[in-house]
């Protein structure tokens, strides 16, 4: 039988014992509870990355999939998205990124579209816009993500940013650049519902990516 979460307070404080080997013992030991851990394993396991020995930071790294699942504080996710670098950035983005689509933290999302990983950036873009007008302090941020290098993240914001103002001008310029409309109907002759009617008056569209 493995370890189970009641040994979880006892691991914790091993994470920054002198002795490399009992870091590294508590490193995977955590990662074997798994989900079951409460939050404060992810969290310790995050405030420990890197380890100053590598073998205890490939255990971290290790254990880091297993154990994060239990961790939902989305502020504590963003700040080690902004803070940390690698796999194990993208580990927590990856997280980070199955909660944004439930927040509400109007503050939290805005500056989720400032992080360096454009998951995270496009999912905050599209909450944003799924919140639209009661989140009218966002609407600067979103702005400056229709710039961005990343043609998910332009979009996603462009939408939100129409949502939240009111205001469409703006978001169908950058629209009209990252995206196309096309008519995808078989029949061109078949009379089409006018409420998929393409601008040209040809029929049904199907909108997709000019370029990423």
């Amino acid at each position: 039988m493995g370890p189970t979460k009641e040994l979880v307070p006892v691991l914790l404080p091993l994470l920054k014992d002198e002795n490399a080997a009992l870091r590294r013992m508590a490193a995977r030991n955590l990662g074997e509870v798994g989900a079951a851990a409460p939050a404060e394993g992810g969290c310790a396991l995050l405030a420990a990355y890197p380890d100053r020995d590598a073998k205890t930071t490939e255990a971290i790294v290790a254990a880091l999939p297993r154990v994060l699942p239990a961790l939902r504080d989305e502020a504590e996710l963003l700040a080690a998205v902004k803070r940390l670098g690698g796999p194990v950035r993208l580990l927590v983005a990856d997280r980070l990124t199955q909660l944004l689509p439930a927040s509400k933290d109007e503050l939290l999302l805005t500056e989720a579209l400032r992080t360096p990983v454009a998951s995270v950036r496009a999912a905050a873009a599209e909450r944003l816009g799924v919140l639209g007008a009661t989140v009218k302090e966002s609407a600067p941020g979103l702005g400056a993500c229709l710039k961005d290098i990343d043609g998910r993240v332009r979009v996603a914001a462009a939408l939100a940013l129409w949502k939240v103002t009111g205001k469409a001008e703006e978001s169908v310029r950058v629209l009209s650049a990252d995206l196309k409309i096309c008519d995808n109907a078989p029949d061109l002759d078949k009379e089409r519902p006018g409420a998929f009617k393409a601008p040209a008056q040809s029929g049904y569209v199907s909108i997709v990516f000019k370029k990423s």
